[in-house]
């Protein structure tokens, strides 16, 4: 019993740091917000809860919209936070919404060849610009 409430609140407290460590300054979280995590003075483990919680509520979204980015029955989203952190390392694609970088990152884990990411990549780039051209 003791452990569930320690679960909770320290979610609890990853849901409050995060509210107060991004600015929803953009349309949708970036790298930009997703590298902001990694400059905050806070534990490696509130860090990955705070990505894991990211994760997670991009994942339940996509459920809940009938196209899910990666497999429903995924459960382990800590793994997917070192690929993000490697895609995001590249300054480039900082402009990237992290639900992109989490499709991304499912289509390295289940083995696409690098060239077809770097063409989907691309598209949703391309796709980006044309949206703030408009917007």
């Amino acid at each position: 019993m003791k452990r569930s409430y320690k679960i909770v609140i320290s979610s609890l407290l990853c849901l409050l740091v995060f509210s107060t460590t991004l600015n929803a300054q953009y349309k949708f979280y970036t790298g930009r917000d997703w590298v902001k995590i990694d400059g905050k003075p806070y534990s490696k483990i509130v860090k990955m809860r705070m990505k894991s919680i990211i994760l997670i509520s991009i994942h339940d979204a996509s459920i809940f919209s009938g196209t899910p980015i990666i497999s429903p029955d995924e459960k382990n989203f800590e793994q997917y936070i070192p690929i993000i952190d490697n895609f995001y390392s590249k300054t480039d694609n900082w402009d990237l919404p992290l639900y992109f970088a989490l499709k991304i990152a499912g289509m390295k884990k289940r083995g696409i060849p690098e060239m077809q990411i770097n063409v989907y990549k691309t598209a949703v780039q391309k796709k980006l610009a044309q949206f703030k051209r408009k917007g």
